[in-house]
């Protein structure tokens, strides 16, 4: 059985049924098309934030869509999507954040470590990315 990876085969998915609905959450639902190419964009500006194969990326997200996006997102990249809840405690989170040291963090903890690169909750990326899939 070949493997593929988890962004790769959102794109293949994509491109099967573009219109098949892929995520229901509060904020509506999405399609797999919207999906994926709402992550590659993403994937094109975390990578201009200095993301990489292997960097980790702390999500302080609530569950939805932004989180679910930019988990692809990462996965496209090689990187490492490190989930955190959003709710947890700042003290515990500082110390969470202080030793995973992420290359990024998309969420907006009230205490960082010193000059960490930060994205809003609901931070969007520009229409100048391409929407395209990205290179395995």
């Amino acid at each position: 059985m070949a493997r593929i990876a988890y962004g790769s085969m959102l794109s293949r998915l994509a491109s099967d049924q573009p219109e098949k609905v892929a995520l229901v959450c509060e904020e509506g639902e999405i399609t797999r098309r919207e999906l994926d190419s709402g992550a590659n964009r993403l994937a094109r500006d975390f990578a201009e934030q200095g993301v990489g194969t292997g960097d980790l990326v702390s999500l302080v997200l609530p569950n939805g869509l932004h989180l679910v996006r930019a988990m692809f997102a990462c996965w496209k990249l090689g990187a490492v999507p490190n989930p955190l809840s959003h709710r947890m405690p700042p003290v515990e989170l500082a110390r969470v954040l202080e030793r995973a040291q992420p290359r990024l963090i998309m969420g907006s903890p009230s205490s960082l470590p010193a000059g960490q690169t930060t994205l809003d909750p609901s931070h969007e990326a520009s229409a100048h990315f391409p929407d395209t899939p990205l290179p395995e």
